[in-house]
């Protein structure tokens, strides 16, 4: 996918041996796309200034298990930490907010000798408007003495053929699906547009668009995506997560403009919700109205992309990961968008729909301000449970002695302020308005019975079945959470067994 590929043997050693020469290329437009219309390669300025902002601190993208090709990054460029580039940049992370995907809109306004294609002041249409009060070019000149400094093309050329398996494996997904002819008949089609799929080695757990706009009206508009379960080699897996977040970011590239020219029509009913939803939305670095827009509108197009092409049991697994992020609404916005498309016919259909788009978010702000904004179904992990208000729940001491004094002395330590109800194998199930911690077998406890019964799961003297799974063996514990039966926006965290006893941890 480089430049190199297309070399002679002594070529190449000539090249890796010379520092200044790239071992990955950056500029697309000497590189014809896949048979998709994407162009798909690792980016050597998307991943010199990523590691940049890491070793200047930079953890709000940090993976949990870094791969073989992060942790080398570690131990090379951790000896560099002092450079002068990495002061800078943490300094501009602290004083500027350069973070998320700020570093990567300035990665891809830059050539292959990491000089800008053009004027960066004003600030051209896609570079993050945190980089208004940078000395870009002071900062850039720090950067280039970084990668020479570093040998970067030289560390990048020793993992080439890793790089090529990951780029592989991307194009062997997205040549199966039809991104660009979708988005060219939900938004128009774009003719200047190059279209580059950048996987992110170092995203950990975030995914960015950025968009360079040429000063000869060419656009070259960026997806940087994270690997979906890479194996032991940091060798990704790409499937539905990988396309729906390729067509997420290529999606900011035509609502973010939009939005932005339609703020007067918008900003009413967008900056009602966002005042509703400003917490959550501000832990997502999402802090104003605009944003919430521009994500809701990105999200309702990932959301009718996958109807329209994946089917619906990829939107409604979209549907809740909305949810699950406090955009609640995505699945709406996207039948108002539907609606539209379909009055329109033929053609473009997003713009035509701003009055449909305007009128939704009024009554969705009057709605969520008379009645609050809806709690998202609860989906777990285990420790969603412990997040909220819980009602610990465990038979009482006449049926089971030793697992109830166990469980008050658990209250007592971790959960003082927890309510204690005790079951008895007659008591009513019936328990709302708070998480559960449920414990006791599924015949000294009620409440468990009921649970394990609606849940289809099996526990028995010899056998554990969860989700169609069985585990075979005597005294197995089962701990698992669900949704609560009565109130799905709660959860159950249960810890049962065929007896009623106190559970031992095991390691």
């Amino acid at each position: 996918m480089s430049l190199l590929r297309a070399l002679s043997a002594p070529a190449v050693l000539l090249l890796l041996a010379c520092a200044s020469t790239p071992a990955v290329t950056s500029s697309p437009s000497d590189k014809p796309a896949g048979p998709a219309g994407i162009d798909i390669r690792v980016d050597r300025r998307i991943e010199l200034l990523t590691i940049l902002f890491k070793l200047a601190g930079g953890n709000e993208c940090q993976s949990r298990n870094l791969s073989p090709y992060e942790q080398d990054v570690q131990r090379y460029f951790s000896r560099h930490q002092d450079h002068p580039a990495v002061a800078t940049s943490r300094r501009l992370a602290a004083e500027n907010g350069i973070s998320y995907s700020a570093p990567t809109s300035l990665a891809v306004y830059l050539d292959e000798g990491l000089e800008p294609i053009r004027p960066l002041r004003p600030l051209p249409e896609g570079l993050d408007e945190r980089w208004a009060d940078v000395d870009t070019e002071s900062y850039l000149a720090q950067v280039q003495a970084f990668a020479k400094d570093t040998d970067f093309d030289g560390f990048l050329a020793r993992h080439r053929s890793y790089f090529e398996e990951v780029e592989r494996r991307f194009q062997a997904l997205v040549e199966k699906e039809s991104v660009i002819p979708w988005f060219d008949g939900f938004f128009g089609p774009r003719t200047t547009a190059t279209y580059i799929l950048v996987p992110g080695l170092q995203n950990g757990g975030c995914n960015f668009g950025a968009t360079a706009r040429r000063q000869d009206g060419r656009e070259q508009i960026y997806q940087a995506v994270g690997l979906e379960k890479m194996d032991a080699q940091g060798l990704p897996s790409p499937g539905e997560m990988t396309l729906a977040l390729l067509v997420h970011e290529m999606a900011h590239a035509y609502a973010n403009p939009i939005v932005d020219a339609h703020g007067s029509e918008l900003a009413p009913g967008m900056a009602g919700v966002f005042k509703l939803v400003e917490k959550p939305m501000r832990e997502q670095a999402y802090p104003s109205w605009k944003i919430l827009g521009q994500e809701s509108l990105v999200r309702a197009t990932t959301q009718l992309y996958l109807r329209d092409q994946k089917g619906t049991d990829a939107a409604a697994r979209d549907r809740r990961h909305n949810e699950g992020q406090s955009f609640p609404w995505i699945g709406e916005l996207a039948d108002v968008l539907s609606q539209c498309r379909s009055r329109q016919g033929n053609g473009p259909v997003v713009e035509a729909c701003i009055p449909d788009m305007a009128k939704f978010f009024d009554a969705l702000a009057q709605t969520y301000e008379a009645s609050g904004v809806p709690r998202p179904p609860f989906r777990g992990p285990i420790n969603a449970v412990l997040s909220e208000g819980i009602t610990m729940v465990a038979p009482s001491l006449t049926v089971a002695p030793q697992l109830s004094a166990y469980v008050s002395r658990v209250r007592a330590r971790f959960f003082a302020s927890a309510p204690f109800e005790e079951v008895t194998p007659s008591s009513s199930s019936a328990l709302g308005g708070t998480g559960l911690v449920l414990y006791g077998s599924p015949a000294s406890n009620p409440v468990i019975g009921k649970i394990v019964q609606a849940s289809g799961w099996k526990v028995s003297s010899e056998e554990i079945v969860v989700g169609g799974q069985g585990f075979k063996g005597k005294g197995l514990v089962l701990i698992a959470c669900r949704a609560h039966l009565d109130d799905p926006t709660r959860g159950v965290l249960v810890y049962t067994s065929v007896r009623a006893r106190r559970h031992r941890n095991r390691r």
